[in-house]
């Protein structure tokens, strides 16, 4: 359940985003849903590149209860469709979708982002990825 959570407040997100842009602007041709993917593809790399001081992860975090409670994004999606439901107007043109794509991905990251932090220095367990063999004596 936890494993999925941050995937399906963001497949929410991503796609109430482009239901908005397709209401505002119409169907988008082969292009601008490829400037929307990209859009979104940018603020994934950039925002995970820089969650990781541009280095790859070292280590392994389990996710607690109290976290995994956390983790339903309500408030991350919401916040991310409200913010491109306004932003439609703003910006004209071909532009519009991978700015949207973009916009709606990084508020939706940094959001989960700041949510979880909040709790990380509690809540958060280390994980030894390696198990643990029983002892008998223990």
């Amino acid at each position: 359940m936890g494993a999925s959570a941050g995937p399906y407040g963001y497949t929410l997100t991503i796609w109430t985003s482009g239901a908005v842009l397709i209401h505002a602007r119409g169907v988008p041709d082969g292009l601008r849903a490829i400037l929307f993917m990209l859009g979104g593809v940018a603020a994934f790399a950039i925002i995970g590149s820089a969650a990781f001081r541009w280095e790859p992860a070292h280590t392994v975090r389990a996710i607690s209860h109290p976290v995994l409670w956390a983790s339903f994004n309500f408030l991350p999606a919401i916040g991310s469709v409200a913010a491109v439901t306004l932003f439609v107007d703003w910006v004209g043109g071909v532009l519009l979708w991978p700015v949207a794509g973009f916009f709606a991905t990084s508020l939706y990251l940094l959001s989960v982002a700041g949510q979880m932090t909040l709790l990380e220095a509690q809540e958060f367990e280390s994980f030894d990825p390696e198990p643990r063999e029983a002892r008998l004596d223990e």
